[in-house]
């Protein structure tokens, strides 16, 4: 424990979040990072997910945390994540969901906090739980429905308090921006190394390929073959990075195999500080990896994967610390390498993109987000 942080020893949390192929990874691996933050201060974390294909059930349970499955629900459609649908992504109706949490947090017991991040869970669902937990923090980033919490936190650049005026008690504390970003420390702990090594671009660069641990409309392969077509002679290697449940990650690996520039894919890699550190160039969606490469002042190409993902995009270009690639449903290889190309032309741009990423977001958030909780 550190001077000046809370102590929350004996203090007991709950986490309602999924992953699934439908969903993406991102809501459970933020969870995750602000868990292990409680962790260091003391506080037990139990997860509550649903059992969908593509979860990370395991991953959950292989960093050290329960975590309690609630069944699938066979047969119901779900949609895909950049559609706005998100009522769909909980698989079951809200009552059933409802019911199936409080069963888990009644076992459980006493609980301080719950941790609510999904965006399919609102206000009614909410309330539902006031008599479970002494306080409720919600992680959002659309500010599009009526939410009961103690807490807010919306890491999107440029969200403003009154993007949630009439949505939230007026009691609710709002952490809002990437001040608040869930990143894993090790990010924070390369941030002076990247920015040194930011000084000495290398005139074939190594290009960082990260677009969602599930990249369901494989837009991942559109940018091996827009890479392929800038050649060996500009761009020295590609890293690529995918989850184990990615569903095109063997066509990926088979891309990469032909590829004439080096070529390299790595699934669920615990490195991606040291990934992005080595990197000259990313491109990525605008989810959490934003602020992981910002804080790395990781130039990017960013691909809007999913609706939620727009506004980030625009802020980022906005305040010239990326370049918006496009949206994925209609990016292009072609537009790739004409973006890549671009970029690569005007180093002194590349550079500047860098410094302005690193303004963003120093990546410390998550012992912020962590010292704000009264438990």
């Amino acid at each position: 424990m550190v001077a000046g942080q809370p102590d929350f020893r004996d203090r007991r949390v709950a986490i309602r979040t999924d992953a699934g192929l439908h969903i993406g990874t991102g809501h459970v691996m933020r969870c995750l990072t602000l868990a292990e933050a409680l962790r260091e201060l003391g506080a037990q974390s139990t997860f509550v997910c649903r059992d969908f294909a593509g979860n990370l059930i395991d991953h959950i349970r292989a960093r050290g945390f329960d975590c309690a499955a609630l069944a699938d629900a066979a047969g119901i459609e779900t949609t895909p994540p950049n559609t706005q649908s998100h009522t769909s992504w909980l698989g079951v109706p809200w009552q059933r969901d409802r019911d199936q949490t409080i069963d888990v947090l009644t076992a459980l017991g006493d609980i301080d906090l719950l941790i609510v991040d999904h965006y399919a869970l609102k206000r009614p669902w909410h309330r539902a739980m006031r008599d479970k937990t002494r306080g409720i923090l919600m992680i959002d980033d659309l500010a599009d429905r009526e939410y009961d919490a103690d807490w807010l936190l919306d890491q999107t650049l440029g969200r403003s308090a009154a993007d949630y005026t009439d949505l939230v008690p007026a009691t609710c504390h709002l952490l809002l921006g990437p001040d608040y970003a869930l990143l894993r420390p090790e990010f924070a702990a390369a941030r002076e190394q990247a920015l040194a090594r930011r000084s000495r671009p290398r005139p074939r660069p190594h290009v960082l390929v990260s677009l969602g641990g599930v990249d369901s409309q494989n837009v991942t392969l559109s940018a091996i073959q827009g890479l392929e077509m800038v050649g060996p002679s500009r761009i020295g290697e590609v890293s690529v990075v995918l989850g184990a449940n990615a569903p095109h990650i063997d066509a990926i690996r088979a891309a990469a195999r032909a590829a004439a520039i080096p070529t390299n894919v790595l699934s669920n890699t615990p490195h991606m500080a040291e990934l992005m550190t080595d990197a000259d160039i990313a491109i990525g969606g605008a989810g959490t990896s934003s602020w992981e490469r910002c804080t790395l002042g990781l130039p990017s190409l960013v691909v809007v994967l999913a609706e939620n993902q727009r506004l980030i995009a625009a802020n980022l270009e906005k305040s010239c610390a990326s370049s918006t690639a496009g949206e994925a449903a209609t990016i292009t290889a072609e537009d790739f390498a004409r973006q890549i190309s671009r970029l690569l032309g005007d180093m002194a741009s590349l550079m500047a993109m860098s410094r302005a990423a690193s303004d963003v977001c120093d990546g410390c958030g998550r012992m912020r987000v962590a010292s704000m909780l009264q438990m």
